[in-house]
């Protein structure tokens, strides 16, 4: 494992072999060690829409000013109003959701984060220059919708996503 000195650089696997020993049951028998992946990614999906829901607000920056371009914010100001934790949260979250194995419920976290704080993900995607990987994300989400059983309280959602 590579473990770099700036916490804002990841930790990376030399061999990928480590990885797939860690997620083998068979392979690692001590289970201090072994990484249930399904229930990982559940773990970090409610981790990371908990730290979204208490964290993201409307304006994140402080702009006051709705049609302020992207590019004429400072990235110090981004990184400021904008810890590594909450961007990590924003970009990664649906694909915690989709391993996890998570299934989505009227009323449920998804639901609730989707209702009170959708358009400032969205905001937040923007100042961290993630907008196009926001539209594939928010794809995900509508396929993710479509192979449940949808039922009224969840069906604008959908519709609104599939737009």
């Amino acid at each position: 494992m590579n473990i770099p000195e700036d916490k804002t650089s990841p930790i990376q696997l030399f061999d990928l072999s480590f990885r797939e020993f860690l997620l083998d049951k068979k392979r690692c028998s001590n289970s201090q060690f072994w990484i249930d992946e399904k229930t990982t990614h559940s773990d970090l999906f409610v981790h990371c829409l908990k730290l979204m829901s208490d964290h993201l607000r409307k304006d994140m920056c402080n702009l006051r000013l709705p049609g302020v371009l992207t590019s004429e914010v400072e990235k110090s100001k981004i990184d400021k109003c904008l810890s590594l934790d909450v961007q990590y949260a924003c970009c990664y979250w649906i694909g915690h959701l989709q391993r996890g194995g998570i299934k989505l419920c009227d009323n449920g976290l998804v639901h609730k984060f989707l209702r009170e704080h959708f358009l400032h993900w969205l905001e937040t995607l923007s100042l961290i220059g993630k907008v196009s990987e926001g539209v594939s994300m928010v794809i995900d989400v509508s396929k993710h919708l479509s192979t449940l059983p949808v039922s009224d309280a969840v069906l604008p959602y959908y519709y609104y996503l599939r737009r």
